[in-house]
């Protein structure tokens, strides 16, 4: 059985990432200079996928080699924090692996105790006090300058001078070649003062329920010990409805340790951008500087050609040239978008069907399948964007149905600020025959939205009322949009790609 290698259901594992090298490359080199950074990208990007492959040692190896040896990188899920009850226990979730850390490394403080006494137990049982002497004399240990007189006080007095100077593994070597039938403890390797001390400073910090202040010093008392924290938050705008974050305290804590712990950095992913975010946060922070302000911001765009090359090789047993266009065209190389057509062509070659039938059905199989997402992706649209996408989805509608472009756009270049943003994540692009939608996908997934109130111009105002534009196109704009619509609406579409 020949199994769909395409996967569309799920995040993708770091070792199932398609591509994304020179983005990690270019996140991770901030990581070394400390620096913090929001990963942007509209739904179902990779957002996750990439943020997961930052945490994952194998995959920060094949990119930096050793520069995060020695940092511990924690991942959470905004998604996952909506039922916690107060700050403190978001930073005991996100703190999980430096504690993992951390703490079975103090707990060996008291087994290397008990080896001390194990030592003394069985000199005593074993040994006579003479062979006492000779074990001083074959360590080079003056046994007369060993305080005590009974065996039992020169044995202990020997154990604790072998091991203020760390030689205890010396004393073992000896008395496993003196004692072979004697089962002789190993030596649990002694802990740095600065981990002992990096215990204390965590727990300080959980008494004192992970405030700002105490945070700081752990992750300073991490930077001294050489090593950083790197927080990794996916899905971080879930916070905005998350009544225990979304508060000045924790949005003005992160920026705070961001910028004055160099034993933090953070890496945040988020559909909106940081302009939004900032102003999205302004009602709790009115006179402050804006919360997001440490970050860079870093837009996850399209997958390039080489990456979508890597991908549709999957499926190069079965994939003619018609088939990698048709799914270049239909997902715009969007990464879930070119998962998910991919997906269903490679099941319409299952059933065996040929020409524009295997696109039909791949095509009906793929809009199925993403209806969610672009419907999601619409729902994330600043108002300014919905309108710029839907005068150039109707520009692009027109020219695709019609073979010619239509009349002039009163004024198309009022829409360029929103369509640059939209860019930046591949959506749209700028050609020599201007702006485009680069999945056609949404395309036809935006008509048949528009087929389902509009029949005519005058219906395109209930339309533009249902998407929250209505007062927000001008009367010209509205009706060349109107115009548009009502053409678009009485053409059908066949799923195929441009050279079939």
């Amino acid at each position: 059985m020949e199994i769909n290698p395409f996967i569309y259901g799920r995040s993708l594992t770091p070792t199932e990432m398609v591509g994304r090298q020179q983005e990690m490359q270019f996140v991770l080199g901030r990581l070394v200079k400390r620096q913090s950074t929001a990963v942007v990208a509209p739904p179902h990007s990779g957002k996750t996928t990439f943020l997961q492959a930052l945490a994952d040692p194998a995959t920060r190896q094949a990119v930096a080699g050793d520069r995060f040896a020695n940092d511990i990188f924690s991942f959470v899920d905004a998604q996952a924090m909506q039922g916690i009850t107060n700050q403190a226990a978001f930073w005991q979730l996100a703190l999980q692996p430096l504690a993992a850390q951390i703490i079975p490394a103090a707990a060996t403080e008291l087994p290397a105790k008990r080896i001390d006494v194990e030592i003394l137990n069985k000199l005593q049982a074993g040994f006579i006090i003479a062979e006492i002497r000779e074990l001083s004399f074959s360590l080079n240990v003056d046994y007369e300058n060993l305080p005590g007189k009974r065996k039992a006080d020169k044995a202990l007095e020997l154990i604790t001078f072998l091991k203020r100077r760390e030689r205890l593994d010396e004393l073992l070597t000896l008395c496993r070649q003196l004692r072979p039938k004697t089962q002789w403890p190993d030596i649990i390797p002694p802990i740095v003062s600065s981990q002992s001390n990096l215990v204390g400073v965590y727990q300080t910090a959980v008494n004192n329920q992970f405030g700002n202040w105490v945070l700081e010093q752990l992750f300073r008392k991490l930077w001294q010990n050489k090593q950083r924290f790197i927080l990794l938050i996916d899905e971080f705008d879930d916070f905005l409805a998350n009544k225990t974050l979304h508060t000045a305290e924790f949005y003005g804590g992160l920026r705070s340790l961001a910028s004055r712990s160099p034993g933090l950095a953070l890496i945040i992913a988020t559909r909106r951008e940081l302009e939004t975010l900032n102003q999205l946060t302004q009602e709790i922070n009115p006179h402050g500087s804006p919360y997001f302000n440490v970050f860079t911001e870093y837009h996850l765009g399209a997958l390039s050609d080489r990456a979508m090359t890597q991908l549709l090789s999957l499926g190069q047993a079965r994939f003619d040239t018609h088939d990698t266009d048709f799914v270049k065209t239909l997902s715009g190389q969007h990464p879930f978008l070119a998962q998910t057509a991919a997906a269903a062509v490679w099941d319409a070659h299952q059933q065996n069907l040929q020409g524009s039938t295997r696109y039909q059905m791949a095509g009906k199989t793929f809009f199925d399948n993403s209806n969610g997402h672009f419907a999601d992706t619409w729902r994330i649209l600043t108002t300014g964007q919905r309108r710029a996408v839907t005068a150039v989805a109707l520009h692009q509608i027109f020219t695709l149905t019609n073979g010619q472009s239509p009349q002039p756009h009163p004024n198309f270049s009022t829409y360029k600020p929103d369509l640059d943003k939209l860019a930046r994540s591949g959506f749209v692009a700028e050609t020599d025959y201007g702006w485009m939608l680069c999945q056609q996908g949404f395309v036809w997934w935006l008509l048949k939205n528009l087929r389902a109130t509009v029949q005519t111009k005058a219906d395109f105002t209930v339309w533009l009322q249902q998407q929250g534009l209505d007062g927000h196109v001008s009367p010209k704009e509205k009706e060349w949009m109107g115009v548009m619509a009502e053409t678009a609406v009485k053409h059908s579409f066949t799923y195929k790609p441009p050279a079939v």
